[in-house]
């Protein structure tokens, strides 16, 4: 076998620079950029879980929409009883909503309505 292949280390510089190490100590900068047209052609619509998950008394919804528009949480206990309604201008992009005093101790689903997207996912309360 000829030669020896090494993975790089990295690690960041005070000045946000970061720079690569080889296992045998060579090193060289690692300049990145980026192209902001990148950002607006992988947009989507997702609802993320909740956290913290379980909820004792807030938890924060975080979503990402593609285009801006109101976006609606409706909070649904595990009978399909709404227990809470928030209603945001949401941005193009991540978004959070701070959600407290659900309810009482059990299992919630929250739905995500924003134009013609709508995404569903549960979250439990302690108390």
């Amino acid at each position: 076998m000829h030669g020896c292949l090494t993975y790089p280390s990295f690690y960041r510089h005070r000045t946000g620079r970061c720079e690569g190490v080889a296992l045998n100590g060579t090193g060289n900068a690692l300049d990145l950029a980026f192209n902001a047209d990148f950002a607006s052609t992988t947009a989507q619509n997702v609802l993320f879980q909740n956290t913290p998950n379980p909820v004792v008394n807030v938890t924060m919804i975080t979503f990402e929409l593609a285009a801006a528009g109101t976006a609606t949480l409706n909070v649904q206990d595990v009978t399909g009883r709404l227990v809470k309604t928030v209603e945001v201008d949401g941005v193009a992009g991540l978004n959070q909503i701070e959600v407290q005093n659900i309810g009482a101790a059990g299992v919630y689903a929250y739905t995500l309505t924003s134009g013609n997207f709508t995404a569903t996912k549960q979250m439990v309360v302690v108390k």
